[in-house]
């Protein structure tokens, strides 16, 4: 099964790295479902401290921020290949496409506005905080299927035919 949060990939890979028994994973799967957030931040702020003499924010400040869905860099490149670099689109079509299929299948969600200046990435990282991330990659590359399968004057949206 894929991990969609980032900084999840990012303690699996410290673990992985820590070269852990099985064992000791376990213990330390147990102490962090046991404890409270405040407790583990409070663990984590000590340990900061004593590795790199770091002072990190108050824990007030960082226990009240909500995670944004970011995608991993891998799976942004991924995305743009499918939808730009495959198809010939350019990101402001890529966009419109991609929004327009994700609206008729979720038609309750308001989906982000395209702004270029904030960019074609952020913009996906947005989205994905709307759909899941199978759902996402799956509709990109059927837009990539159809588009590269067809003639560039007959290209039709990939739902259109749902």
């Amino acid at each position: 099964m894929a991990i969609k949060s980032t900084s999840a990939n990012r303690l699996i890979a410290l673990i992985a790295a820590s070269k852990m028994s099985d064992e000791e994973i376990q213990e330390a799967k147990f102490f962090l479902h046991t404890t409270s957030l405040q407790d583990f931040l409070r663990h984590v702020r000590t340990a900061r401290r004593s590795l790199f003499g770091e002072e990190p924010a108050p824990i007030a400040v960082v226990a009240s921020t909500v995670p944004e869905t970011v995608l991993s860099a891998d799976v942004v490149i991924q995305l743009e290949r499918l939808l730009v670099g495959e198809t010939s689109l350019t990101k402001a079509e890529a966009v419109r496409l991609l929004s327009s299929v994700l609206k008729r299948r979720y038609p309750k969600t308001e989906f982000p506005e395209f702004n270029s200046k904030d960019g074609f990435r952020r913009w996906l990282n947005q989205v994905a905080e709307q759909v899941p991330l199978g759902e996402l990659l799956h509709v990109a590359a059927s837009i990539r299927n159809t588009r590269v399968h067809s003639q560039p004057d007959d290209w039709i949206d990939p739902d259109s035919t749902k």
